[in-house]
This record gives structure tokens, C-alpha cells and sequence, in this order.
């Protein structure tokens, strides 16, 4: 009885001891399964933070070649731009510079062209003019101005125009018969002149009718405004208009 109750006490030692062993070998599991996901866990958090930075690294790199690219494209243009407006510049100041050189070498050639370019535009084309005339100086198409072609005797006409073409001078005669001035146009050499009808004394004579139907004339003759396509004479048309004596009959 006293054996089988020390070998009952001996089991019971040896089955709590083997329970003690079998608590420390589960909890020694249990601590070897929490270091090792913890381990896991880290390793992976490691791993995460390493892609974020080298995503968020590559990003960087990848827009700061976008802005460069950029950069360098703007660049570009602006050089383009500037190169561009030097290329006009440089053209118009050759062009200028041409023009002044022309210039300068016509009035070495002929020095009194600008001069007489000034000239005021009272005489239009075709029209005649009494300046840069000397009084005895013949004009074309027989044209004088002093009394050697007018007559003392009323039989004097006013030359309002000449022109090659008798086809321009049918507005201004129609612009003088609106005004209560009849004209003719006769023919002398290759040129048509429009004429007064009515015949004056000397033109050149203040106190005689042929000197008032004179500035008369050329009062309505700076009104005239030429219909489109023919010779407008000038921008004060007729300021050149003179005395003749009748030469047809």
C-alpha cells in the first residue's frame, strides 16, 4: 500500500513536471511566432518605405527633366525671336541706308533735281507754266507772255489748258460753261488748247477787261475737280492760264 502510494506521488511529480515543460515549450512558441511576425512586419515596413522613396524619387527626377525640357524649349524660342527682329532690323536700315546712298549720288549727278522737284504743283500734266521762264522766252506751243503775242485791238483769247489729249479737256470746258464761261478748244502743233469765246483786251494790262476775265478764270479753275480716269492739271488746276491772241484767223 505504502508502494503504490509513493509510485502514485512519483507520477504525479513527473506529470506536472512534464505539464511545467510542455507551459514553458508553448510559451517559448508563442514567443519565437511574435518575434518572427514582428520581424515579418518590420521587414516588410522597410521594404514599403523603401519603394515609397524611390517612387517618389523617380517622380522628382521625372519632373524636373519635364521643367528643363521646358526651359530650354522657351529658351529656344526667345533666341529665335531676338535673331529674327535683328534679321528686320538689319534689312530696313540697308534699305534706308540704299535710299540715302541713291540719293545722295543723284544730287552729286544733278544737283538742282530736288530743287526744282519743290516746285509748287500749280501746273498739272500736260498744263503750261510760266515759272523758271524768262519774260522773252518762247513757250511751247507758242505760249508768251509778254505783249508781243497779245493784241491791242480786243482780239485776244484766255488759254485755260493745253493737252495732248482732246478727249481731257471736254470736263473742264464743261466745268467753265457751268460758271457762265463758253470755251473752244483749237489745235496747234500736237496739242489741243482750251480757249475763251469771247474776245479781250491786253490780259497783262490791270485796267483791261482781259486782265479781269483773267483772274476770273483762274478762281473757277482751282474749283475743278476731274472726273475718275482724266488729267486732273494739277491740285490748284488753271493758275497758269494767260493771254493769246487769236492765231486761226
Amino acid at each position: 500500500m505504502a508502494r503504490n502510494t509513493r509510485r502514485m506521488a512519483l507520477y504525479e511529480a513527473i506529470s506536472q513536471s512534464r505539464k511545467k515543460q510542455a507551459g514553458r515549450e508553448s510559451r517559448r512558441q508563442k514567443i519565437v511566432r511574435l518575434r518572427s511576425g514582428f520581424l515579418r512586419k518590420r521587414k516588410e515596413g522597410s521594404k514599403s518605405a523603401k519603394t515609397s522613396v524611390f517612387r517618389s524619387g523617380r517622380g522628382r527626377s521625372t519632373r524636373t527633366g519635364a521643367q528643363r525640357l521646358k526651359t530650354r524649349i522657351g529658351l529656344s524660342y526667345m533666341t529665335a525671336l531676338l535673331i529674327a527682329l535683328g534679321l528686320i532690323v538689319i534689312v530696313l536700315a540697308g534699305i534706308k541706308l540704299g535710299q540715302f546712298i541713291n540719293r545722295s549720288g543723284q544730287e552729286a549727278v544733278n544737283p538742282g533735281a530736288v530743287g526744282n522737284s519743290n516746285i509748287s504743283g500749280n501746273e498739272g500734266i500736260g498744263t503750261d507754266s510760266t515759272q523758271n521762264r524768262s519774260p522773252s522766252e518762247p513757250v511751247e506751243n507758242g505760249r508768251q507772255e509778254n505783249d508781243s503775242f497779245v493784241s491791242s485791238s480786243g482780239q485776244n483769247v484766255i488759254v485755260i489748258a493745253s493737252y495732248g489729249k482732246e478727249a481731257d479737256l471736254i470736263p473742264v470746258q464743261t466745268h467753265f460753261a457751268e460758271q457762265g464761261i463758253a470755251t473752244e478748244i483749237r489745235s496747234l502743233g500736237d496739242n489741243y488748247l482750251l480757249v475763251t469765246r469771247q474776245r479781250y483786251g491786253n490780259p497783262n494790262r490791270r485796267d483791261s477787261d482781259g486782265y479781269a476775265a483773267l483772274q476770273r478764270i483762274k478762281e473757277i479753275g482751282a474749283t475743278y475737280k476731274a472726273p475718275s480716269d482724266y488729267e486732273p492739271f494739277g491740285s490748284r488746276p488753271f493758275q497758269d492760264a494767260y493771254g493769246r491772241k487769236v492765231w486761226w484767223e
